[in-house]
């Protein structure tokens, strides 16, 4: 089959008519290809895991899961990588719509990339993946001590445990941890 300018086309992905993201598409990177295959190929060595099954439409046909998991008891996860930078409102529209139907949403981040930080705020962990070493990390911190009067600071998010992309061992003068692990190591 040849478009009107001639050039090949074969069978791809497409969203409906004016429903595309606003700007279009960037190409998939090697980053986004090796990880959300790496995510497929831990999930499938799982005991537990019933199904695994790359780019699956979610039940209502509105997201598109990186990676989809079907556990035996029926539990359903979408394990997503994200190497690019994610408005507040573009992930809570996300998690919303898979929390809505059931899906329990894990994101890998590219180490360096922002990340939106009402992840946090949902109490959820932050990982990042690093191909060239097959790990996956995440870092958190202590809560800050409530003193006097806490109720009336600025953000009271910060009496609750911190997460960090840096790797150092202290943010703000305060010790933090980090874990990592190999994916043979993740259980």
């Amino acid at each position: 089959m040849w478009s009107p300018c001639t050039s090949p086309t074969r069978t791809h992905f497409a969203h409906p008519s004016g429903q595309a993201p606003e700007g279009g598409h960037h190409p998939e990177t090697v980053w986004h290809i090796t990880t959300k295959h790496t995510l497929a190929r831990w999930a499938r060595s799982r005991p537990g895991v019933t199904a695994v099954r790359l780019e699956q439409w979610t039940p209502d046909q509105d997201r598109r899961t990186d990676v989809a998991v079907r556990l035996e008891d029926g539990t359903r996860l979408a394990l997503e990588a994200q190497r690019m930078l994610m408005t507040d409102d573009a992930w809570r529209a996300r998690h919303g719509d898979y929390r809505r139907q059931g899906i329990v949403d894990v994101w890998f981040w590219r180490p360096g990339v922002h990340f939106p930080h009402v992840v946090l705020s949902e109490g959820l962990p932050v990982w990042f993946y690093v191909p060239s070493r097959g790990t996956a990390w995440t870092a958190f911190g202590r809560a800050h001590q409530k003193v006097h009067r806490w109720w009336e600071v600025k953000d009271p998010a910060v009496f609750g445990l911190h997460h960090r992309r840096a790797r150092s061992t202290t943010w703000n003068g305060r010790p933090y941890h980090s874990a990592s692990w190999t994916w043979t190591g993740m259980g």
